[in-house]
């Protein structure tokens, strides 16, 4: 339970880096 809510977050925190990096691109 504990591996599916981490591999939850990592989900997570991979999308909103991705999201951030093209935000950035987008900006600059």
């Amino acid at each position: 339970m504990v591996r599916q809510l981490f591999n939850v977050y990592a989900e997570h925190e991979i999308k909103f880096f991705i999201l951030t990096r093209e935000v950035e691109s987008i900006l600059t």
